[in-house]
C-alpha cells in the first residue's frame, strides 16, 4: 500500500490524471474559470490566481452575487479562449447527492444553471464535468443535473463570442 504522498506524487506524475489536464490548461493560454467550493483547495487556488486565472469559491458567489461575479468575468475574459470548470460538488446535496465530496451550502440547481447561462457570450473552447460519484446518487438526481450541466456547456462551446 502506498502512503498517501507517494499517491500523491503517482498522481502528479500521471499524463492522464486530472491534475496533468488542469496543469496543462494553466499553463496554456487559455483563461481558466473554475467555480469550486473552496476548502482545502487554498494553495492550488493562490497559484492559480497568479496565474491571472478566475477561481470562485461559493462564498465569493454569494457575497458579491452573482451578477457582480458575471460582470467581471465577462469584462476581464472579454475575446480570451477560457476553460470552464465547474465541478458537480459546487451544487448542494439536495439536488446533487451522487459527488465525490458533498457540502451543505452549495448552488441550486436553478442557481448553478443560471450562472452557466450568465456566461453566455465568452469564448468557452473546453469545459469539464466530473466529481459524479454513481454510487452515492439516489434516483439518478445528480445523473440528471450533470445531463442539464453538460447540455448548457455544450450550449456556450457552439456560441460565437459577441
Amino acid at each position: 500500500m502506498c502512503s498517501p504522498s507517494c499517491q500523491a506524487r503517482r498522481y502528479r506524475t500521471r499524463r492522464s490524471s486530472p491534475a496533468a489536464a488542469a496543469r496543462s490548461i494553466i499553463a496554456s493560454t487559455a483563461a481558466l474559470i473554475s467555480v469550486e467550493f473552496g476548502g482545502g483547495r487554498r494553495r492550488r487556488s493562490e497559484k492559480t490566481k497568479s496565474l491571472g486565472h478566475n477561481i470562485i469559491t461559493i462564498r465569493e458567489l454569494f457575497t458579491r452575487g452573482f451578477a457582480d461575479v458575471l460582470a467581471e468575468l465577462q469584462e476581464k475574459l472579454k475575446g480570451r479562449p477560457a476553460y470552464l470548470c465547474f465541478d458537480m460538488d459546487v451544487f448542494d446535496p439536495s439536488c446533487a447527492p451522487g459527488v465525490a465530496t458533498p457540502s451543505w451550502g452549495g448552488l441550486s440547481a436553478r442557481e448553478g444553471i443560471e450562472f452557466l447561462q450568465g456566461l453566455s457570450g465568452l469564448e468557452i473552447v473546453a469545459v469539464d464535468v466530473n466529481t459524479v460519484s454513481p454510487p452515492h446518487d439516489i434516483q439518478k438526481m445528480t445523473a440528471s443535473l450533470a445531463a442539464r450541466v453538460i447540455y448548457e456547456r455544450l450550449v456556450l462551446l457552439c456560441q460565437k463570442p459577441s
